[in-house]
């Protein structure tokens, strides 16, 4: 059996905390400051599963950090910086359309940290009787003969657009009637239909952009 050949590095060629980095990551050992994510107004900490949990404030993210085995807070205030630095991201929070985990925003053009992925309820054949005349009651016109197919056309796409995890434009659709002629209904046939959620994406800024669910009387 042939000893194993080792190959000395001269101390003054050897970076040592590249070395360190370049070995903890053949073994798969991730650095305890990438499982955390800056916003602006708080901390994020991934769990594992595409879950992510909020933290509010750097004493929760510090914490979490001693947890982990950083007992010095001077390396804790240098994990922090290497979070704000290395992962900063324009959003954190439930985005409409997206699944969690990191993706980047066509709107804002910037890195967003979506925490919770859509529910999408399972699509079954069936009658639908009650859904079906609601939509039918609200959209079926005879001055407006398209008004129905046009309006089930977009319901369609929106959903193919949450199930397959892509971003396809949809042209706006209005509501308009008076008070109580099932508007409200239809949204949250919707919003139910489209995984529940009412947060609709990020301004070009990285604000949040949100549904209102409201009848007006303008």
């Amino acid at each position: 059996m042939n000893p194993t050949q080792f190959t000395v590095i001269p101390q003054d060629d050897l970076d040592l905390e590249v070395a360190i980095a370049e070995v903890r990551e053949e073994l798969g050992v991730v650095e305890p400051w990438k499982k955390f994510y800056y916003g602006g107004f708080g901390y994020a900490m991934e769990v594992g599963g595409g879950r992510y949990i909020p933290l509010p404030f750097e004493s929760q993210v510090c914490a979490h950090l001693e947890q982990m085995g950083i007992t010095d807070s001077a390396e804790r205030r240098a994990c922090l910086c290497q979070i704000r630095e290395h992962n900063y991201v324009l959003w954190i929070g439930p985005v409409a359309g997206y699944k969690s985990g990191l993706h980047i925003s066509p709107d804002a053009q910037g890195k967003i940290l979506v925490t919770q992925s859509p529910v999408i309820i399972k699509a079954a054949e069936g009658q639908c009787k009650l859904i079906s005349r609601i939509l039918k009651g609200l959209f079926v016109d005879p001055e407006h003969p398209l008004q129905f197919g046009a309006v089930m056309g977009w319901l369609y796409q929106a959903r193919k657009n949450v199930v397959e995890g892509r971003r396809r434009p949809l042209p706006a659709l209005a509501l308009v009637g008076p008070i109580e002629s099932g508007k409200s209904l239809f949204l949250e046939i919707v919003r139910l239909s489209l995984g529940g959620s009412e947060r609709t994406g990020l301004s070009r800024s990285g604000e949040s952009k949100r549904v209102q669910f409201r009848n007006s009387r303008s």
